[in-house]
């Protein structure tokens, strides 16, 4: 009990200094926000702990304080989103929790379109067991941080060089282990041949070394490609392909490195949005595309393994979004493969797909519906399982800060691993003052992220996509 009151206190330390620090930097900005927002809620489950074989019933009550600060400046760019959630339960199925997530990044502009330096920071929780189901007691705390410089320096009229230096650390709360400190090294080289299209080439070099006591073996990643990126009007497209190898002191693999990235706006209030990548990956990259925190269905499924040691990773994701005055209506599919090892009892396949829809059924109330379907193979350990949630909302604007939410939830999981049912009905009160007025500018050196930390240099022009004319 006293480490858990230790825990929750240390998490509500940690956003109290980051609120101090948003205080202090709100001086000689353009534009600057800091808003709160907060909600109360209970919800009854007829299976709290998604036990197999002894479903116990459950009421949750949750406190949830949140916040989202922007700061728009000449010199320095913020973007930090953040929540502290404190969870009790009526029964004695599962304990009470404090959780906390975080997601920060933020660059500091040295030298106008010469230098930078970033800080980036995920905060926020993963399940342990990579096989079974995503229950609330088996969590554990996970922060990535990243910090370093970025560098460009113009090679003539329509050229340009860039090098980005990064130290990183990946920690565990009680798997040290599984922890560990990066250093990488990017360099890249891009020509512009247009206004919209740019061509070049880049190089990619971190090493990862474990603590003392892990039995993990430090490894090293090195990437070279071939980049070219075309942003006509209402698209940006990014294509990146070339080699990669890893050598963790005993063994060596080599493999293909490629990415196709495209967005599309389609009309007015609609998108498409494709990306597909293969790769090295880690368990570093899995937290930084995988985390949602702040959703307050903690218990929907989500696709984050502890898995430190890299692995070959193939990826397609596709995307539509569409928004119209009264309906909002959203389809993600996608398809990943893992491994690890010829024979790893953790190499995986993973496809699913995520659905939204929502309806104004008034001016103060609307009314959405969601669902989910992942599918997890695991062929050398002959498991599979199959997650499938849907859920209806019914939302109601109270005042101009108040909004009143109902919730009702199906979760299943069949297959060989860890099947499962329960049902959720929720019922929450939120607070929330007001939408941001900032506007989030690209910065000067926009990258998109590549596998293992490997930045793809996507040498866009600075102009937004939903900026662009029609």
């Amino acid at each position: 009990m006293a480490t858990m009151v230790t825990m929750a206190k240390n998490k509500l330390a940690v956003l109290s200094v980051l609120l101090g620090s948003i205080a202090a930097l709100t001086q000689s900005v353009i534009a600057a926000e800091l808003i709160p927002d907060a909600s109360v809620g209970v919800t009854s489950s007829d299976n709290a702990t998604r036990n197999t074989t002894d479903p116990g019933s459950d009421y949750q009550i949750g406190i949830r304080s949140g916040l989202l600060y922007l700061r728009d400046g000449d010199m320095w760019d913020i973007e930090l989103r953040g929540a502290v959630t404190r969870l009790e339960y009526s029964g004695d199925e599962l304990p009470g929790d404090t959780r906390a997530w975080m997601r920060l990044q933020s660059q500091l502009l040295l030298i106008p379109d010469r230098m930078s330096w970033e800080v980036m920071n995920d905060y926020g929780q993963v399940a342990t067991d990579p096989f079974g189901a995503f229950r609330p007691d088996d969590l554990t705390d996970v922060n990535f941080f990243s910090t370093g410089p970025d560098f460009a320096v113009p090679t003539g009229l329509n050229g340009r060089i860039e090098l980005e230096g990064r130290y990183s650390k990946l920690d565990f709360a009680g798997l040290n282990s599984e922890d560990n400190n990066r250093y990488s090294v990017n360099a890249a080289y891009a020509y512009r041949m247009s206004s919209i299209r740019t061509i070049g080439v880049a190089a990619f070099a971190q090493r990862v070394e474990f603590g003392a006591g892990s039995t993990l073996p430090d490894y090293k990643l090195q990437s070279a490609t071939v980049v070219a990126s075309t942003s006509p009007r209402r698209m940006n497209i990014t294509i990146q392909a070339g080699l990669s190898h890893v050598d963790d002191g005993v063994n060596q693999r080599s493999g293909p490195l490629y990415m196709i990235s495209l967005e599309r706006l389609l009309a007015q209030g609609s998108e498409f949005s494709m990306m597909v990548r293969k790769g090295f990956s880690d368990g570093a990259d899995s937290i930084r595309f995988g985390q949602s925190g702040g959703n307050d269905a903690i218990l929907i499924p989500q696709n984050v393994r502890v898995i430190t040691v890299p692995f070959k990773q193939t990826m397609i994701g596709m995307g539509y979004s569409r928004r119209g005055a009264k309906m909002t209506f959203s389809l993600s599919p996608y398809y990943a493969s893992e491994k690890i090892s010829a024979s790893s009892p953790l190499n995986r396949e993973n496809y699913g797909f995520s659905l939204a829809l929502g309806r104004m059924l008034s001016p103060n109330s609307s009314l959405g519906f969601n669902a989910s379907f992942m599918k997890n193979d695991y062929r050398d350990n002959f498991q599979d399982a199959d997650d499938v949630s849907v859920g209806l909302n019914f939302s109601r604007r109270l005042s101009r800060t108040l909004n009143l939410s109902l919730r009702a939830e199906r979760y299943e999981r069949s297959g060989s691993v860890a099947s499962f049912n329960e049902n959720r009905y929720g019922l929450a009160v939120t607070y929330e003052p007001r939408t941001s007025n900032v506007a989030q500018r690209p910065t000067f050196m926009q990258r998109t992220r590549g596998l293992s930390g490997q930045p793809t240099s996507s040498f866009r022009p600075r102009q937004a996509i939903n900026e662009r004319e029609p």
